[in-house]
């Protein structure tokens, strides 16, 4: 095991040497998308390995926290590719459902994602 980059190794006069850790990796952003099959649109998105964007929202009723105003949250991929199998699964008298495993990817133009929420919070 190397240990110059964990700062394990020692020099005569016992004080551990720093170095500045390397990246191996470009990180990469993924996640999964639990959804009621309908139709086999999604799936023909991963079979034609399609890059799309994943806008997911989530809102309360007005009033919510103050009058005239609600909480909101939404989430903005502007592109993605589904990674995995995407073939619906069903059980017994279930509705069938999809698990849509998907990576974000970088279109050089947008960020990877984008997050706004509206509240009343003012610690921030």
């Amino acid at each position: 095991m190397n240990r110059d980059r964990f700062c394990q190794k020692r020099t005569a006069d016992r004080v551990p040497r720093k170095k500045r850790p390397t990246r191996n990796d470009a990180p990469a952003y993924t996640g999964e998308l639990l959804v009621d099959f309908t139709n086999t649109d999604l799936y023909d998105l991963f079979v034609a390995d399609t890059v799309v964007p994943i806008n997911a929202s989530w809102h309360q009723e007005n009033d919510s926290i103050e009058s005239g105003y609600g909480f909101e949250f939404e989430l903005d991929i502007p592109a993605a590719v589904i990674t995995g199998d995407a073939t619906p699964k069903a059980r017994g008298g279930e509705h069938p459902r999809q698990t849509i495993p998907f990576e974000v990817l970088y279109d050089e133009t947008n960020p990877m994602i984008t997050a706004r929420y509206r509240s009343t919070d003012t610690a921030l």
